[in-house]
């Protein structure tokens, strides 16, 4: 992108602050990870990266060490067309699992998914064996994939991520 994303505005509002806000509508905690005073929103705490230089799985160890909750939303901050309505039908398919996580096209989306405290110890281990990457934890643990077809009929950009400068102009 060339840039900071999380400063990128859309309609507006950079993407942090949808994110943020998105989440505060059905989140009782929203924790912003990130090691930068650029990316602090009044009225919620910012999480520095207890691992360094990981990726997102840093930020995401981080987070879930630091929250309340059992269960954890994750929003990557360059998704910005996630739908409530597919969250939430999420979160009712949690039992009995450590993760959900968005499946569809044979596609995971362990980046817009719920984590449960439970994930940590795992998280940890593949942290310090230099191993950053989401799919191996989630093949790790008990997850439950969430279809998410259906939602990709009514929003086909929902999991669409910004990730080059044309991505914002579509």
């Amino acid at each position: 992108m060339g840039r900071d994303k999380a400063l990128i505005e859309i309609e507006g509002k950079p993407l942090l602050t949808r994110a943020v806000e998105f989440c505060n509508l059905f989140c009782d905690e929203v924790l912003v990870s990130s090691d930068s005073e650029l990316h602090r929103i009044e009225g919620f705490q910012t999480i520095a990266d207890q691992f360094k230089d990981c990726g997102p799985m840093g930020g995401i160890y981080s987070c879930i060490s630091a929250s309340a909750n059992d269960w954890n939303f994750v929003l990557s901050v360059d998704a910005p067309f996630v739908r409530q309505e597919f969250v939430l039908e999420m979160l009712a398919n949690c039992n009995n699992y450590d993760a959900v996580i968005p499946i569809h096209d044979r596609k995971k989306e362990p980046l817009i998914a719920f984590y449960n405290k439970s994930v940590l110890p795992e998280l940890e281990t593949l942290l310090k064996e230099g191993n950053y990457k989401m799919h191996s934890l989630i093949e790790r643990v008990r997850t439950n994939f969430a279809d998410a077809e259906t939602y990709l009929k009514q929003s086909p950009n929902m999991f669409h991520n910004l990730n080059f400068p044309e991505d914002i102009q579509e």
